[in-house]
């Protein structure tokens, strides 16, 4: 496959996989395409890709894709084609199934005559699609389904590549000229399960928007000829509060300047109180659940937590590793009993995953994958048994560490959190000792600072949640058009034994190579 072909004026490449034998070819969904067209472009030979929680091996010499859970080759082409407006697509289990070519093009054709109805046969199976109602109606079940048609953006970001020494290209990427922060959504399950969805944005962070930093105003709430303790400028009159300020010790900075100090390090430069600010965690999902019937070694008596992390492929926005180069996803599996403990720790890892701050872009030690999200400085089990050797259960110390590095992020269980008005710095009588400090990199962390801690409000913006989805059934025509795809395994018996074998040797937090700039 040429790494450069001819791009008429008007039309775009697409990468579509052949999904049976007929000739019918799926478009890749926008992400995973614009993915693996940055690889193709820079001259990659093979490009690690996930879409919808599976891996694949995508090969551009031999034209295939493998996936590399289940050995399924698949042929894969690229394609230039009219710049496209919309995307069709189906719900199903796995999330929203985009159609195939040809039904893409007959439903849109059909939505601009106007038509209120469209049919089409698939696999042997007849389908009716109401336009209007935007449902689609499996003739021999009577199974409906909602579809739905998603503009896609007018210019895609635009990538250019350069030649290095090595034989290999750089990509800078254009963003879109308004700021996009990182934002989540949250949909209950039932039973206590979630599914969790980040999305990391462009990278920008606003101090006001993001965080709800009070912005204050001059000469009433400060002297503005006053010097900035980080830059040693008049601060001016663009000036916010952080919600750590104490009349004792005050937190106020110039906007700019404490913005980019906080992108660097996420405590208060004044009173050192640690601050929820949004890591550089690429776009994902996590989903937990209770497994009442397995355990973690040493909870024999309780059920388990499982929690599944999916990352598509993507691009690299600017707080990531290599700004605008394409990076390769994954998926991971962490259980954790079902005790005190244990549920604490889980709604530790949702602020943590809902801050962005579980996993990063980087290079991987385990696999030595480029560009490949990895875990970050929070550790996580991926193991039921193994003990703290094995990344598994049981280890005592486990859960004290947790709370440790979580609270180095700004993130504390709710019981600990207070609003920022109400927290003062505690006080040491004379001859006292003062607050425990973390012992360094050997994971048996003391509690951090309770000072530090009691100046440090959740600042976890409260996002609307997505409404809980009616129990439905599963879409056949939707699986034979997403056939890219191995179900995905997710509460089966079987699920536990088979999602081990597909993690990473080693606990979360042990891969390194990244950094935020």
């Amino acid at each position: 496959m040429a790494a450069a072909e001819e791009q008429g004026p008007g039309l775009v490449p697409r990468w579509e996989v052949q999904t049976d034998g007929a000739g019918h070819w799926m478009p890749f969904d926008p992400t995973s395409s614009e993915a693996v067209e940055a690889a193709h472009e820079l001259g990659q030979e093979e490009f690690s890709l996930t879409a919808r929680g599976f891996a694949y091996r995508v090969n551009f010499k031999a034209c295939e894709q493998t996936n590399t859970r289940t050995g399924t080759v698949r042929a894969i082409r690229r394609t230039l084609v009219p710049r496209p407006t919309h995307m069709w697509e189906v719900e199903a289990d796995i999330g929203w199934v985009p159609f195939d070519m040809v039904q893409q093009e007959a439903l849109e054709a059909a939505l601009q005559r106007d038509q209120k109805q469209h049919e089409f046969e698939r696999s042997g199976m007849g389908y009716e699609v109401d336009l209007a109602a935007f449902e689609q109606t499996n003739l021999g079940t009577g199974r409906v389904r909602l579809i739905r048609r998603s503009p896609l953006p007018a210019t895609p970001a635009a990538a250019s590549t350069s030649a290095d020494p090595t034989g290999g290209g750089t990509a800078s990427l254009s963003l879109p000229s308004s700021p996009q922060a990182p934002s989540w959504t949250e949909q209950p399950l039932g039973n206590g399960a979630f599914l969790l969805s980040f999305d990391a944005g462009d990278g920008s962070l606003s101090v006001v928007e993001d965080l709800h930093f009070t912005r204050i105003t001059a000469e009433k709430d400060y002297d503005p000829t006053k010097l900035c303790s980080l830059t040693f400028e008049a601060l001016g009159d663009d000036v916010v509060r952080l919600p750590c300020h104490t009349e004792a010790i005050p937190c106020y900075f110039k906007r700019d300047v404490i913005t980019q100090a906080l992108l660097t390090k996420n405590q208060c430069p004044h009173c050192g109180a640690f601050l929820p600010v949004p890591g550089p965690q690429p776009a994902g999902e996590m989903k937990a659940w209770l497994r009442p019937d397995i355990s973690c070694d040493g909870y024999f008596d309780t059920g388990t937590w499982c929690i599944r992390y999916i990352f598509p492929s993507g691009r690299q926005n600017k707080r990531m590793l290599r700004p605008g180069e394409p990076y390769s996803g994954t998926t991971r599996s962490v259980f954790l009993p079902d005790c005190a403990e244990g549920r604490q720790a889980l709604q530790l890892l949702k602020k943590a995953f809902s801050l962005g701050q579980l996993f990063v872009v980087g290079d991987s030690i385990t696999t030595s994958l480029k560009n490949t999200v990895v875990w970050a400085s929070i550790h996580q089990k991926t193991n039921l048994q193994g003990g703290a050797n094995g990344h598994g259960w049981p280890d005592k110390g486990y859960f004290e560490r947790l709370l440790s590095e979580c609270a180095a992020k700004g993130i504390f269980p709710d019981e600990q959190e207070q609003p920022a008005e109400e927290a003062t710095l505690p006080t040491t009588e004379p001859g006292a000792e003062g607050p425990k400090h973390s012992s360094g990199d050997d994971h048996v962390d003391q509690p951090l600072e309770e000072a530090r801690a009691a100046t440090t409000s959740s600042m976890l913006k409260k996002r609307k949640r997505a409404p809980t989805p009616a129990e439905g059934d599963v879409e056949d025509a939707a699986a034979a058009a997403a056939a890219i795809s191995s179900p995905p395994l997710l509460l089966g018996a079987s699920d536990v034994g088979l999602d081990l074998g597909h993690q990473d040797d080693e606990e979360g937090g042990e891969e390194t190579g990244w950094r935020v700039v």
